[in-house]
């Protein structure tokens, strides 16, 4: 009995440290958390504005619950770090949906070959995850490449309701508006 009581409290201790590094420890943006009953991670978005707050989300996956978190961007230049792992309520039917249309589309992997640049602007990154370590990463600046639209829409569609999940106003010139001035 002493021994079960033993193991339990030092479970309890793990967890709490694992939470603790979550919320206080800056973190590649590349890298998981790992806490005890947070699931999957499934999709992340990260919005970079030039001169307004940026904010990552991630869409995780636990048995058939699907959870959104909401982490702060510490460091965008030269490594993307976070910081933070605060759950916003949001329905599990939502999330999943999000999943599975992205899931859905096939795109060309082509990127933007234009030669543009800029100084000012939005840049954003949107991340798949699956098992086995399989993983993808979209990211573009401003306004992403044609080809891409149907993946940048359903970015939009996530950063306009995740946004409204935490009193956090959606970027100005969202992609939306963006993809409006071609």
């Amino acid at each position: 009995m002493g021994n079960r009581r033993g193991r339990e409290f030092l479970l309890k201790q793990e967890d709490e440290a694992a939470w603790k590094r979550a919320q206080e420890e800056p973190r590649l943006a590349t890298h998981d958390v790992h806490a005890r009953g947070i699931g999957f991670r499934r999709l992340q978005l990260i919005v970079l504005p030039s001169f307004d707050e940026s904010s990552a989300f991630e869409v995780r996956e636990q048995a058939d619950e699907w959870q959104l978190f909401r982490s702060q961007v510490v460091e965008s230049f030269p490594t993307l770090r976070l910081i933070g792992y605060d759950r916003v309520e949001t329905k599990s039917t939502i999330l999943e949906a999000y999943f599975d249309r992205i899931t859905a589309l096939s795109l060309p992997l082509k990127p933007d070959l234009s030669g543009g640049d800029g100084l000012d602007g939005v840049s954003y990154q949107l991340a798949l995850f699956g098992d086995l370590f399989t993983e993808w990463r979209f990211q573009w600046w401003s306004t992403s490449p044609s080809q891409w639209d149907p993946l940048r829409c359903i970015a939009d569609e996530m950063l306009q309701e995740f946004s409204k999940r935490v009193n956090w106003r959606a970027v100005k010139g969202s992609w939306q508006n963006g993809s409006a001035a071609r």
